[in-house]
């Protein structure tokens, strides 16, 4: 799979915080996609490709460890940036 060109994934719970951080990684240039708990972020991680992952450990159905370890036997290479 080719990997997407300037898009971000922001996995975060908390609808204000989620906001904040898709204006800013917006701001930027990125196209974002995003997800509030672990079970959106698997599915769109194993139906998209992008350029690196925003992680918020703390998710309401999963634990954010597991969800990183999914991620990364999805995509391998991909920067992962945990937030707390």
């Amino acid at each position: 799979m080719a990997r997407a060109s300037r898009t971000i994934l922001i996995v975060e719970d908390d609808a204000h915080a989620r906001l904040a951080l898709e204006a800013l990684v917006s701001s930027y240039g990125y196209t974002v996609k995003s997800a509030a708990n672990g079970t959106d972020t698997l599915n769109v991680a194993a139906a998209s490709e992008f350029e690196g992952v925003l992680l918020d450990l703390l998710l309401p159905d999963m634990n954010g460890l597991e969800v990183l370890r999914q991620i990364r036997l999805l995509h391998p290479t991909v920067p992962i940036l945990i937030l707390s």
